[in-house]
């Protein structure tokens, strides 16, 4: 199991956690659809509105940099309603529990890669204060180059040196590699795999395919709450109350965190080299038929990973 630690990450506080029956985990790169998906699951458990922090309804388990692993394990052990957890992690990297369901969300990484040049570039001076810190853990982390074209290219060709094993993604992790990981155990019952296109197109239709994939009845009212409160505009506005905390993390807080979410803006920002690049990244780490659902979604593609023998 390949250990996973750097400013943002580490794999090993996992070992902490211990799962119950029904768990539910969202693993995804960054700038995915981490949460919306969250968000709809939560919002399919819980109706609306969602329990307000603190402590965090959903927590991120990974986060090198957030609280103490104890800290978020008593978080857990108080919840008495059925648990919903976020990485950021292959599926590799994870522990696999028989009990728990997994989904992992793609997004064309196109617009990943314009999403995540405008988080990177976003962080307050506390958060990469808490990203470099203690002191010497690594060599420090700063902002993306300013020219965002060289992001691009840096991010398509270049592994972070922490991870020797990966050809992509730097300065942060392979997005290729975490969807391939999943995309390999597709197969497994308890692993769902979701597009970012499919929910912006369907989201109605793909709140059911969720609820059923965890065994909830996906009854027109918890449908009409998806549809209501999992909205970009409705997230982003629970998002800017103080208490959600966002704006300590970035620069213009749930502004910058929920900045665009729209698809294809990646596909016509991107260079004829840069194109070239991705499509390289694609064929490096994908099979075509994962490449393709990975671009456009289970509807547009035709592509459906539950039954897809590629």
């Amino acid at each position: 199991m390949p250990v996973y630690f750097n400013h943002q990450l580490d794999s090993r506080r996992w070992d902490a956690i211990e799962p119950r029956t029904g768990d539910v985990i969202v693993a995804t790169s960054p700038k995915v659809g981490t949460t919306w998906t969250w968000w709809i699951i939560a919002t399919l458990i819980h109706g609306e509105p969602l329990p307000p922090p603190p402590p965090p309804l959903v927590p991120w388990i990974d986060q090198r940099f957030g609280p103490p692993i104890d800290v978020v394990k008593g978080w857990l052990a108080a919840q008495m309603h059925r648990r919903v957890m976020r990485s950021h992690l292959p599926f590799d990297a994870l522990p696999y529990y028989r009990e728990a369901f997994y989904v992992c969300v793609g997004r064309d990484g196109r617009d990943v890669a314009l999403s995540l040049y405008n988080h990177l570039t976003s962080f307050t001076d506390e958060t990469l204060r808490k990203l470099n810190s203690p002191a010497g853990t690594f060599a420090p982390l700063e902002p993306p180059d300013p020219d965002v074209h060289a992001f691009i290219k840096g991010w398509l060709t270049k592994g972070n040196p922490l991870f020797p094993w990966e050809t992509d993604g730097y300065p942060h992790f392979s997005f290729f590699r975490q969807i391939r990981t999943f995309w390999d155990q597709r197969a497994l019952p308890n692993v769902l795999l979701v597009n970012y296109a499919d929910l912006s197109t369907d989201l109605a239709g793909e709140a059911r395919r969720i609820a059923l994939f965890l065994g909830i009845d996906p009854t027109p009212e918890r449908i009409a709450a998806v549809k209501r409160s999992c909205t970009f505009e409705a997230m982003r506005a629970v998002a800017s109350r103080p208490e959600s905390g966002v704006q300590h993390v970035l620069k213009g807080g749930a502004s910058t965190f929920f900045h665009k979410g729209v698809m294809g803006r990646g596909k016509a920002f991107f260079t004829h080299e840069e194109q070239a690049l991705y499509e390289a990244a694609l064929a490096r780490n994908l099979s075509t038929a994962c490449a393709r659902w990975l671009d456009a979604g289970r509807l547009a593609s035709g592509i459906d990973p539950a039954t897809s023998d590629e």
